[in-house]
């Protein structure tokens, strides 16, 4: 064969597709589609378009198990997956197939997934241009199209909405189809629907890929059985995202290589999750037994047992999930350090996340973008750190933000109207994830938890009513935050040492204004880290410190 036809697909506005609504069912059944248009659609399609009999979806991943072996050189074979992963597919057909199959996928996402939306670019390549020395520039040449296309395309995806029509209750649009069953008996959406009848076979899905971590738990599928008692209503959204995954997927010279790095990045995420999944299952029964946390819904016959946390994306190299708010920073460092201590194409990985803290009815689409906005400011963070140095090291970090009611404005705004005083911030993140990091002047997340320890009711240092004026001093300013240091010192009350000495205001190095104080995240998050989880980490941490994986 002496030419070949590339096809490459990819997922527009995944996460407003996902988290269009804030019933954390159709959130999880729109990640379940988002998941499988690379499955069985893919495959039902792709059989529409050569005329085959292909039912075995298994035949998708045979790249994975070959990288280096690509038929399409050597046979002639009318389809070939080049790879998938990431939200995106890049195949390759036989001249002539490739667009019939573009036909057929699109038309039965429109038909099955209102609302999803594609984007895609075809090109008739010679075999020659996909082989080491031109496969980069193909590449490259593939995503650009795909780039234009995308800019130049606003596909109509859902059913038009009229004056006359009932709107959805789960979603904006028009309501087309009656359902019944479950907890819900209503008229939606055509995408409503969609996303319910996905979200039966989640737990399914989940319980096939987990089911020997989770100790006869099960994943909630609401966002009010994560754990938290009535009156204690706080949720965390977290993003994580890699680091420079696309400078090093566009560093590939070869399909083999490509592939590759779509299975060893998929298998670092997938292996990260389970590793701090396991971590968190292992120290449940300590914090049952503080009776401050509830992981059964006794209103139910069966009366399952839960797992404080909710997986909702976990593609490439990104990772999204919802867990209690004082699971957060717990799960997310122990799966940002496992990730980080990972190889892709032999080389170092890292990862930036985003922590949103926020009341369990607050919108799910909004926390999410504050998280998204989170992990970018932690990147940016990142950024300006290996500005500073000539050869700086692989590092994660992570910021987060703690909502106490409605929000208004983007990140940086609501921390300069809420988070400055006399100049300074109270907010002294974003924080990275190595004790070792080079440089001055960075928050380290271990001089962190090492507060919040400090100032725990657990470690009985400081009175809990004293925590709490330390907070309000800090907020009032450096002036009122001596005097009451003062006093605390009168009483035998210091403050814990950080990497920067014991000093409540000192001059950092990631954003302006550069004066912060290290204490006031600290407090922030005293109620949030509760000890059994404190002493999991210093027991794993140790033990990454003797030679093991943390």
């Amino acid at each position: 064969m002496e030419n070949v036809e590339l096809v490459l697909l990819d997922t527009k506005s995944i996460q407003q597709y996902i988290f269009s609504c804030n019933k954390l069912r159709l959130n999880l059944g729109a990640s379940y589609i988002v998941s499988h248009i690379y499955r069985e659609d893919l495959l039902a399609a792709v059989a529409e378009a050569t005329g085959e009999t292909l039912t075995d979806v298994s035949m998708l991943d045979e790249w994975k198990q070959n990288p280096a072996t690509v038929r399409m050189f050597t046979e002639d074979v009318p389809f070939e997956v080049g790879y998938i992963g990431g939200g995106n597919a890049f195949l390759m057909f036989r001249p002539g197939l490739g667009s019939t199959f573009v036909e057929r996928w699109t038309l039965r996402l429109l038909k099955e997934y209102p609302g999803l939306s594609t984007g895609v670019a075809c090109m008739t390549v010679p075999v020659t241009s996909l082989q080491t020395n031109s496969f980069k520039q193909t590449l490259f040449e593939a995503f650009k199209l795909l780039a234009h296309n995308k800019s130049g395309q606003y596909p109509v995806t859902t059913p038009a909405k009229y004056g006359i029509t009932m709107d959805c209750a789960l979603d904006a649009d028009s309501c087309e189809t009656w359902h019944a069953g479950d907890t819900l008996d209503m008229f939606v959406s055509a995408a409503a629907e969609a996303k319910i009848q996905a979200s039966l076979r989640v737990r399914e899905d989940l319980q096939q890929r987990y089911g020997d971590i989770l100790d006869g738990r099960e994943f909630p599928s609401e966002l009010d059985h994560l754990g938290q008692r009535e009156g204690d209503s706080h949720v965390a959204i977290v993003q994580i995202d890699g680091n420079s995954m696309g400078k090093l997927l566009m560093g590939c010279t070869s399909l083999e290589q490509q592939r590759t790095f779509s299975v060893e990045l998929a298998r670092a995420n997938e292996e990260s999750f389970r590793h701090a999944l396991a971590e968190l299952v292992a120290v449940m029964p300590a914090l049952e037994a503080t009776e401050e946390f509830v992981f059964t819904d006794e209103s139910r016959p069966d009366c399952p047992r839960y797992v404080p946390l909710r997986p909702l994306v976990g593609e490439g190299d990104d990772r999204t999930f919802a867990t209690d708010a004082r699971i957060a920073l717990f799960f997310t460092e122990s799966y940002m350090r496992y990730f980080s201590s990972c190889l892709v194409l032999g080389k170092p990985i890292s990862c930036s996340a985003g922590i949103a803290i926020v009341k369990t009815a607050y919108p799910f689409y909004r926390a999410y973008r504050l998280a998204e906005q989170l992990c970018e400011a932690a990147k940016d963070a990142r950024r300006q750190w290996q500005d500073s140095l000539d050869n700086p090291p692989d590092t994660s970090w992570l910021d987060f933000y703690l909502a106490y009611g409605g929000l208004s404005g983007d990140l940086s705004s609501i921390r300069e109207r809420q988070y400055i005083v006399d100049g300074m911030r109270l907010h002294d993140g974003p924080y990275c994830l190595d004790p070792q990091v080079p440089g001055a002047g960075w928050p380290l997340l271990d001089d962190l938890i090492k507060g919040i320890r400090y100032f725990s009711p657990a470690a009985d240092k400081w009175p809990h009513s004293k925590v709490k004026e330390l907070r309000a001093a800090l907020s009032s300013g450096k002036e009122s935050t001596g005097v009451f240091l003062d006093e605390m010192r009168a009483r035998g009350l210091g403050l814990p040492s950080t990497s920067a000495g014991t000093d409540p205001w000192v001059e950092r190095a990631t954003t302006t204004p550069p004066t912060s104080t290290p204490y006031f995240d600290m407090v922030e998050l005293v109620e949030l880290y509760p000890p059994a989880l404190l002493d999991k980490r210093a027991e794993v941490r140790g033990a990454a410190a003797m030679g093991g994986k943390s």
